[in-house]
């Protein structure tokens, strides 16, 4: 134990070197208008507002009173704003070290190479340096704690950790819907800890599902005509291309982050879809394939059920926003394939544990 927190703190504070230009960053004319400049929901603050007025087409009260305090301390100042996402992001940088560590049967090296890999992934930044994505971090932050207090649930079988799940849970759905996908990572975790998945197990976890169904019919009800796609503009056929496609750059992307943007616009409609979309199921077919013939690996189907779970509801089935591709949906995804890496690059039946330091420092150098 006296060992880890060294590397918790050496991890953090490479994270907090690398993104400490954003400080420096002003609002953006895209979406932070609508989420502090001309919200008036932060003045105030209107509380019966923030709980039943959705902001951007999404509810998620606890992240516009985090953005309520900002207002509070700075007005429209960004530094403040800024510094808040940054600190989060470090403290979800902490989390999934010591989350990571815990499920990793106490692996120092996975948990470092994890944990560093959330901290400075270029396909993060977005998530923390653009005001508006407060949301993001702040669901992660309590997402994250949700998991760590299943798992002890799973060691302890107290109520007290259960209900403590549970209350993160809320606190995550408060801060942005993605999290409804938790019950089904509660799942996974069951999965690596070597639970039989039966209908206790599943049924245990009903209030979550529930909590989950209500906040999605909630979310599909106020989502506003400029952030949910409609629905003619592009086919069943087509949609399914875009899922098989986010899901294939999303994976190329943990290792070869580029090209960045913050705008990865669709295909016009009318034209072809190009060949990088068109190929795309090939990629699905072989990660099938892969989850198939590895099916005895838990490393392997853990990790990648881990990333595709979290991306469920950003695969465009439903086209949502006006881009194919956002970088900001890895934030969470990209635990489960670092997760993969880091066990395979820790084993040394495949690898010397010598070469599995260079080709983990040569990838967080890159």
């Amino acid at each position: 134990k006296d060992s880890v927190l060294p590397w918790g703190l050496l991890i953090c504070g490479i994270t907090a070197v690398c993104l400490w230009p954003m400080l420096n960053n002003e609002f953006t004319n895209w979406d932070d208008e609508f989420y502090v400049i001309n919200n008036k929901l932060l003045r105030g603050p209107d509380w019966q507002g923030i709980f039943t007025e959705p902001v951007v087409g999404n509810y998620h009260p606890l992240t516009v009173i985090t953005l309520a305090f900002n207002y509070a301390i700075s007005g429209a100042d960004p530094f403040s704003y800024l510094l808040v996402n940054y600190v989060l992001h470090l403290i979800n940088t902490a989390l999934v070290f010591y989350f990571i560590w815990n499920i990793s049967n106490k692996h120092l090296f996975v948990a470092a190479f994890v944990a560093l890999v959330f901290g400075i992934h270029p396909m993060h930044v977005e998530s923390v340096a653009w005001v508006s994505e407060r949301k993001d971090v702040l669901y992660t932050l309590f997402f994250i704690l949700s998991l760590m207090q299943y798992w002890r649930v799973l060691h302890t079988n107290k109520k007290s950790h259960f209900w403590l799940c549970f209350l993160f849970f809320v606190l995550s759905l408060l801060s942005k819907p993605a999290a409804v996908i938790l019950p089904l990572v509660l799942l996974l975790l069951d999965y690596w800890k070597g639970r039989p998945i039966n209908v206790k197990v599943v049924t245990e976890k009903i209030p979550f599902f529930i909590l989950s169904i209500i906040i999605g019919i909630v979310t599909i009800k106020i989502q506003s005509p400029t952030a949910m796609a409609g629905l003619s503009a592009y086919s069943v056929v087509d949609r399914m291309f875009f899922a098989c496609y986010t899901l294939m750059v999303y994976f190329l992307r943990f290792f070869i982050p580029y090209p960045l943007s913050a705008f990865h616009p669709f295909p016009p409609t009318g034209t072809s879809l190009g060949w990088p979309i068109l190929i795309s199921p090939l990629f699905v077919v072989g990660l099938l394939l892969a989850l198939w013939f590895l099916r005895k690996s838990k490393i392997v189907v853990f990790g990648l059920l881990f990333y595709v779970i979290n991306l469920l509801l950003v695969l465009q089935v439903i086209s949502i926003g006006l881009t194919v591709v956002s970088e900001r949906y890895t934030y969470v995804p990209y635990i489960g394939l670092a997760f993969t890496v880091g066990m395979a690059l820790s084993n040394t039946k495949y690898l010397a544990q010598r070469a599995s330091w260079a080709i983990a420092s040569v990838f967080i150098v890159i």
